[in-house]
């Protein structure tokens, strides 16, 4: 299902390489555009967030009062999502359909025919794991900043992943090529670039936060 999405995007990097001269330029380049070409479902998820932020402070206050009474907790969040006009799962769908994109940009970059030395600065060969673990340490760095911008920091359900999400990542880009890892730092730097342009959404840390409360 997903081959002809993978011809596609191989036949992109060999004309990118060919225009650059460059594998980690094509792997960068090819990253943008797949960003560029998600970007309408990127934003439909952030508009789902910003809705989901802008009612953290309510939840809580729910959460708190209604603590003891799981029925009537739901009741309320219901109420709350309906009066807001919010879906909770409104933010998933987006994300499903970039699924198939990510899926097939990791097969295309696992099993890419690289010729000659591909390398990064000549210094990381894309075709092997980063022996200077310098990829997948700036990639698990950019998973966390995302995550903090994005409110993990603030909102108690998410704050495990916000230390546990930079360090899965950081350690399976140590397990596949240094290409991937290239491809997952630009990816999220991309995203964070995106979280700050998005009209009305504003990232939230503890500190603002407790701002907005």
């Amino acid at each position: 299902m997903l081959k002809p999405l993978e011809d596609l995007m191989t036949q992109a990097m060999v004309w990118l390489y060919g225009v650059t001269g460059s594998y980690a330029a094509a792997i960068v380049l090819l990253t943008v555009a797949i960003r560029v070409l998600i970007a309408p479902l990127y934003m439909v998820q952030m508009k789902s967030m910003k809705k989901m932020q802008e009612i953290q402070p309510e939840m809580r206050r729910l959460q708190e009062k209604y603590k003891k009474d799981p029925e009537r907790l739901n009741r309320e969040m219901v109420e709350l999502y309906r009066k807001n006009r919010v879906n909770p799962l409104s933010g998933c769908l987006p994300l499903l359909i970039q699924l198939p994109f990510l899926w097939a940009i990791f097969r295309v970059l696992y099993n890419f025919p690289y010729e000659g030395t591909p390398t990064l600065f000549g210094l990381i060969r894309l075709n092997e794991k980063d022996p200077t673990y310098v990829l997948p340490l700036l990639s698990g760095v950019a998973t966390f900043a995302q995550s903090w911008l994005s409110g993990a920091a603030a909102d108690p359900n998410q704050r495990a992943m916000l230390y546990i999400m930079p360090v899965l990542i950081a350690w399976f880009a140590t397990q596949y090529p240094a290409g991937l890892a290239l491809y997952w730092l630009v990816t999220t730097l991309l995203s964070i670039g995106q979280q700050w342009i998005y009209p009305g959404f504003q990232p939230r840390g503890p500190k603002r936060e407790a701002a907005a409360r």
